[in-house]
Formats: C-alpha cells, sequence, structure tokens
C-alpha cells in the first residue's frame, strides 16, 4: 500500500512511475481528481494494465460519501460524466474489485 500525493505542481506530477506498477501494489493518491487524467496516463504508460480497477471516493466516511469505479482506461471518462467532488481520495489496484463483497459501507 503506498499513499502518494495526486497533486499537480506546474501541471505535471514528478512521481517514480516505474516503482509504481506493481501487480499487487494498492496505490492511494490524495488530493489528486485534477490530476486523475496524468495519474491514469502515466500508470498506463509505465506498464500497468489498462483494465487495473480505480475507484474514486469522494467524502470517504461520511454519512454522504460517494464511490466511483472504473479502470484506468475507463476511468478519465467515467469522472467526466459523474462529475466527483473534492475531497476524494483515488485507490488503485485489485482491492477495488472487493468493493461490492465487503460493503461496509452502504451508500
Amino acid at each position: 500500500m503506498r499513499f502518494l500525493t495526486g497533486h499537480l505542481k506546474e501541471g505535471s506530477l514528478d512521481l517514480d512511475w516505474p516503482s509504481l506498477v506493481r501487480e499487487q501494489e494498492t496505490l492511494a493518491f490524495y488530493m489528486g481528481l485534477l490530476g486523475l487524467d496524468t495519474i491514469c496516463e502515466k500508470l498506463m504508460e509505465h506498464g500497468m494494465d489498462s483494465q487495473m480497477p480505480v475507484a474514486i471516493i469522494q467524502q470517504g466516511t461520511t454519512a454522504t460519501q460517494k464511490a466511483h469505479t472504473a479502470t484506468l482506461q475507463t476511468m478519465p471518462a467515467v469522472a467526466k460524466q459523474e462529475q466527483p467532488q473534492a475531497p476524494t481520495i483515488i485507490i488503485v489496484g485489485k482491492v477495488v474489485k472487493l468493493r461490492q463483497k465487503l460493503a461496509w459501507f452502504q451508500e
């Protein structure tokens, strides 16, 4: 599990992208909503499977929590359609597939 800032600085993210592309690792990007397109693009560019599950959690752990799930390839379009609002956290990894099974927080 790695926690990373997704905050854009001068329009880019200065991260060690190759080190983030590990199949069994979970990535959590905080402050990454504006950088979502870049995050998805860079992870795929460095070899992460385009079908890797991704979740955007809006207002997590509150009564107004919303979760949007997709893949690295489709998440930018889903986010444009759903218009999630900060604060959010972006989760990338196979753990996202457990969302429905665990369902500890009902929306």
